[in-house]
């Protein structure tokens, strides 16, 4: 497992990967129904994601996105102290069509998070972005 959590709309959304790193895969849905699974679970599989992490004090990205059709899917774990209500988390999934225009977004319940995308950092399969796009 590399990222799970349970949305604000009680689905399931999950990144893993192989044991042996022979491929990466994500999932949304409920336990009874996988609703999306991409990409298939073989070696380029790695290539069909791109991770981003960008940092500076007080402030941290990290993106996690592919393209499926006409959709892009972005997954994201972002850090700010600069809330009002202080230090703050985000982590959830979003969908855009591929002129980047936002179509939905699915929050995290912070609480019910387990793993984390900064890992993939360190990863050499996945494919990198180098440059930030506000996605």
């Amino acid at each position: 497992m590399i990222l799970s959590f349970e949305t604000q709309e009680h689905k399931r959304c999950v990144v893993a990967k192989d044991k042996d790193d022979r491929y990466i895969v994500y999932r949304f849905g409920t336990e009874s129904k996988i609703e999306l699974e991409y990409p298939p679970m073989n070696p380029a599989s790695w290539q069909k994601m791109k991770y981003y992490r960008y940092m500076r004090p007080g402030f941290e990205l990290n993106y996690l996105n592919f393209v499926r059709g006409n959709y892009r899917y972005v997954l994201y774990e972002t850090y700010s102290d600069e809330a009002e209500e202080g230090d703050e988390w985000e982590v959830g999934v979003k969908v855009l069509d591929l002129n980047d225009k936002f179509l939905s977004r699915q929050s995290a319940k912070v609480s019910t998070q387990t793993g984390s995308l900064i890992d993939l950092q360190w990863n050499e399969l996945i494919g990198k972005r180098q440059e930030y796009s506000n996605e």
